[in-house]
């Protein structure tokens, strides 16, 4: 076995199987896919597997699809890892050069206290802490020790406060911060120092903020507010800075940073969007594209080539910039105003979710237009979509009561299942939302109100949906959100609080 490669549970006794991960060549690529035609691995054309040992633009999907061949092939992409290698080009741009001391001050000790399991792979880890996509390899292997996790519980490890209501809760992409949002104009930046949540920066906004976001390198933050503002900061020095505040005529829903980190898009009510791009350090406004209506999402294609926009116009629009100039590329409609519009993580499909009790998947085909593929029909308005990680699900929430999950299967998405809250609906007033994300490895779904106490957490199960815990807290929800490698959660609480919460294996003995 070639040092630092990772080839636990498989032969050793062919080097080309190390390979697998390390695959850097046409040599190696060759090599490889003789020793998958050994191993009378189900045929696949050849190119594709240069592709998936070798190519640069291998994907989270192609993976994937490649893992659903047959469990041969599932067995080859889980214990060689092959998850990793396209999810580390993915995020390139994110570079966690501290991932071995993040898996040594925390990762390890909870990997330990998780289960029997947990405790055996920190061994497997230990020895892998050299390799070059170490931080990837983490993050799936925690991704299978959940999935075959069939009961979880949930500890609660920290709380921080603020004078009001929490809006909004979120980790850093290395999950050792965390920003909160509150109704009382403030966020507020914490950092995780000898276990306990320190309060390391306050932003002020004249009036209540909605949403606070990180970076995708964690080294800005961009909050909006209802005082119709947006404010950048940026983190000098181990300090956090204004950089910038970017004004809007009315309410600012919301703001998102590009996939590379190098442009944020605005969402107002004034019926703007505006481009921001970082230039020399300096953040500087290239382009506003405008709706008949308020603005309530927008956001970046993953190549960041495009931008989608939904609005209170009935319309969710999508822009490509062409010389320099932000264009319209396609109009979609809808019988109500739209509330999402989201690119899949291929940047193939866009959903879109409306107050027509629909959402719709739209696809881009050879030409560039964006077609209708499928529609999702709730009884009230969808207020929420959301793809899964790999892009093969697609989660949508409304106030009907009921979230929908789809599956793409043989080229067409079809319902999986429907989970309600009945069991919840007792303890709620007549109207509320339900909401739903999905984990970091999309085998787990968190669902929660705005109006009831509770967040469920769903896991997948011999392929079926089910319930692995409820989260009760005291007071009602207004935002849940995973830490990148799934080992936690927060909840943004309107009693004041955001409650960190660890996940941890439940040894029932009388679950058997």
């Amino acid at each position: 076995m070639i040092e630092g490669q990772y080839s636990a549970g498989a032969s050793t006794s062919n080097p080309t199987d190390t390979n697998l991960t390390a695959g850097s060549g046409s040599e190696k690529s060759s090599e490889s896919t003789k020793t998958f035609a050994n191993k009378c691995i189900t045929h696949l054309p050849n190119e594709l597997i240069v592709k998936i040992l070798s190519s640069p633009s291998l994907s989270l999907r192609d993976v994937s699809a490649c893992r659903r061949v047959n469990r041969r092939w599932q067995g080859l992409v889980d214990d060689h890892h092959l998850l990793a290698r396209p999810y580390s080009h993915h995020l390139h741009h994110r570079p966690m050069p501290q991932a071995v001391q993040r898996y040594q001050t925390f990762t390890r000790g909870w990997l330990a206290d998780f289960s029997d399991k947990g405790r055996e792979l920190t061994a497997e880890l230990d020895r892998l802490r050299g390799h070059p996509h170490f931080s990837e390899i983490v993050f799936f292997s925690i991704a299978k020790l959940f999935a075959s996790t069939q009961y979880l519980t949930y500890q609660n490890v920290g709380s921080v406060h603020h004078s009001t209501e929490v809006n909004m809760a979120r980790f850093s992409p290395d999950g050792s911060c965390l920003v909160t949002a509150s109704d009382g104009g403030t966020a507020k930046i914490w950092e995780l120092i000898a276990g306990q949540w320190q309060k390391k920066a306050t932003i002020g906004h004249r009036e209540s903020v909605i949403t606070a976001r990180f970076s995708p390198d964690g080294c800005h933050l961009v909050t909006t507010s209802y005082a119709s503002t947006v404010k950048i900061h940026g983190l000098v020095a181990g300090q956090w800075q204004k950089k910038v505040t970017i004004r809007h005529g009315e309410i600012v829903w919301d703001a998102r940073f590009s996939p590379d980190g190098g442009h944020l898009v605005t969402a107002s009510e004034d019926g703007s969007t505006q481009i921001w791009g970082l230039d020399a350090g300096q953040w500087q406004c290239k382009g506003i594209v405008s709706h008949n209506g308020g603005v309530y999402f927008a956001s970046f294609s993953p190549d960041g080539h495009h931008l989608a926009t939904a609005s209170r116009d009935l319309t969710a629009k999508i822009w490509r910039r062409d010389d320099g100039q932000w264009q319209v590329k396609a109009t979609l409609r809808h019988n109500g105003c739209v509330r999402i519009a989201r690119f899949s993580p291929d940047g193939s499909y866009l959903v879109t979710a409306s107050a027509d009790h629909t959402a719709k998947i739209w696809r881009r085909d050879g030409a560039g237009q964006w077609r209708l593929k499928a529609t999702i029909e709730h009884s009230k308005t969808v207020f929420s979509a959301d793809f899964s990680p790999d892009g093969n699900r697609l989660a949508t929430s409304s106030a009907d009561h009921t979230i929908k999950i789809w599956k793409f299967v043989d080229g067409r998405w079809l319902e999986e299942t429907t989970i309600r809250h009945g069991r919840w609906r007792e303890e709620a007033p007549t109207v509320y939302v339900p909401h739903a994300i999905f984990s970091p490895d999309g085998f787990h779904l968190a669902t929660f109100s705005d109006s009831i106490c509770t967040v469920g957490i769903w896991g997948l199960v011999a392929g079926k949906w089910q319930e692995k815990v409820i989260i009760r807290n005291s007071g009602w929800l207004n935002n849940v959100s995973f830490s990148p490698d799934g080992s936690r959660l927060v909840i943004a609480c309107a009693n004041h609080t955001a409650q960190v919460w660890l996940l941890k294996c439940w040894e029932d003995r009388d679950k058997t």
